[in-house]
């Protein structure tokens, strides 16, 4: 998945609603493009290497300009997720006429209003109360970003798994040419049908090769 259509996941995950704050926006510009407090100049709050977006801040004057990923220093971010930020004006009509005058900027590569979502995914089994380690590895949290897709196969390194547990139903990927008997999972009844070339080395081509759970 691209980190560029995760932020976009991370901003459109959920059900659009009203702005969380009307006044705001989040905006990406260009690598050569920087928005910044203005250090000299007292009559704006905010400079920028480029004349069209400065004529914005000068019109608009935003009340503040952050950086959306601001716990985080800029050469730990992935291109995709540099030099966005994110901008507070007066009002929502304000916020609204900005955007459009970044959003025909080439040198912006997205600006839009930064909506309120709710999250409508939430856990529907029973006994989710007693998977302590849901909490630990704050599940929740990553599924208000992802839920998980059909198509992504997940390796689990273990010493086994329970595959007739009523929650693996359906879920688990079988590699087809080891389906012996094809009913879906791999039983011992497959098992008994894997070639075990260590112990048959020698049997005639086509002979039937065993192998059992003990020996596995």
């Amino acid at each position: 998945m691209k980190i560029s259509f995760v932020i976009r996941l991370m901003l459109l995950i959920a059900i659009s609603g009203p702005l969380a704050r009307g006044q705001e926006m989040v905006v990406r510009f260009a690598p050569e493009v920087s928005v910044s407090p203005s250090q000299t100049a007292p009559s704006t709050k905010y400079r920028s290497s480029d004349a069209v977006i400065q004529q914005i801040l000068d019109q608009y004057e935003p009340r503040k300009i952050s950086p959306l990923f601001d716990s985080l220093r800029p050469a730990n971010l992935p291109d995709q997720l540099k030099n966005i930020q994110v901008w507070q004006l007066d009002s929502q009509g304000t916020a609204e006429a900005v955007i459009q005058k970044l959003s025909a900027n080439p040198k912006v590569i997205y600006a839009e209003p930064n909506h309120r979502y709710r999250i409508f995914e939430d856990i529907n089994d029973p006994l989710s109360s007693e998977q302590w380690y849901l909490h630990n590895i704050n599940a929740r949290g990553a599924w208000k970003i992802e839920t998980g897709q059909t198509a992504v196969i997940v390796g689990v390194i273990d010493t086994g798994v329970d595959y007739l547990h009523e929650d693996l139903q359906g879920q688990l990927w079988i590699n087809s040419p080891e389906d012996l008997n094809q009913n879906g999972m791999l039983d011992s009844l497959d098992i008994n049908g894997i070639v075990r070339a260590n112990r048959n080395a020698h049997a005639a081509p086509g002979a039937q090769r065993r192998i059992d759970f003990g020996a596995l």
